[in-house]
């Protein structure tokens, strides 16, 4: 259970570092955290970072929901229109 509660908090450093670089998804993250190699992070460049192949010991698919966890609570929450379809009929009808 240690090793999940590491895994979380590392996912969520990787995304409180990276978010704003790279346009990241929770596969992309949890490639990184098992050290697979992609198009976007290359082994060349990111075995170095302290997270590359860090949790391999880790689900994937936990690794995975982790870091879609993490990355939906990052973004930006839409607002509702204030809108109904009362108004969109009135809309309409003019």
């Amino acid at each position: 259970h240690r090793e999940l509660a590491f895994a979380k908090q590392d996912v969520a450093s990787f995304v409180r570092q990276h978010a704003s670089s790279y346009s990241l998804t929770a596969v992309c993250v949890a490639r990184v955290m098992h050290g697979i190699s992609s198009v976007a992070f290359p082994s060349t460049q990111w075995r170095s970072s302290p997270f590359w192949g860090k949790h391999m010991a880790v689900d994937f698919s936990k690794l995975t929901r982790f870091a879609e966890h993490v990355l939906t609570a990052k973004r930006p929450k839409k607002r509702a229109s204030t809108a109904g379809p009362a108004q969109w009929q009135a809309r309409g009808s003019s």
